[in-house]
């Protein structure tokens, strides 16, 4: 249930038109297509919307152009242009254009998924404020990390999953790093 919408039987493209956003596990291989530039991968989830149509079968590659400079701009992506292949830029800028796609779409609800996973601190840090910002604009953040500092730094709850079984759920004001590590291991309390 996604608000009060059954999306159980949704395609993936019906999910995300419905209000959700996914940072996926692995960039390259999920993420991004490595060999289109950065304009064409801004758009892989909104190339049939009319922000980026010149009309009914054609875009614009002027309004693709312009959008692609303001996310560069926004959110820091430290390449020449739009026109770089995706396959030419660095892990933490690879990680910063999936992110500025994700979230230039506000989304009703955000999945990411170990979305520092392989990123330099500097980018570390501007994921974690971008993921915090997005919540504070009213986007339910679901966050898959193995980064028991950075799930204490983000979340307000925390369920902890063991061999596919959720074992404890703890609110911010339980937050115990050793009774979350026993969870983790297997060992509630």
């Amino acid at each position: 249930m996604l608000e009060d919408q059954e999306i159980t039987n949704f395609t993936p493209r019906e999910v995300m038109d419905c209000g959700v956003s996914h940072i996926p596990e692995n960039r390259q291989t999920e993420g991004l297509v490595l060999e289109l530039n950065i304009e064409k991968n801004f758009i892989l989830d909104r190339y049939h919307h009319a922000e980026v149509k010149k009309n009914r079968w054609m875009l614009s590659w002027d309004r693709i152009q312009k959008m692609s400079a303001e996310l560069i701009e926004k959110y820091n992506i430290k390449i020449p242009s739009g026109k770089e292949k995706a396959s030419s830029l660095s892990g933490g800028n690879q990680q910063e254009v999936v992110i500025a796609r994700t979230l230039k779409k506000k989304a009703k609800l955000l999945l990411a998924v170990h979305p520092t996973r392989g990123v330099d601190v500097g980018a570390i840090e501007f994921i974690h404020q971008s993921i915090l910002e997005a919540k504070e604009n009213g986007c339910g953040v679901l966050l898959f990390s193995a980064d028991l500092d950075e799930v204490l730094s983000l979340s307000d709850r925390i369920g902890v999953m063991y061999s596919g079984k959720l074992m404890k759920e703890f609110s911010k004001d339980q937050f115990n790093v050793d009774e979350i590590a026993k969870a983790m291991l297997g060992s509630v309390s």
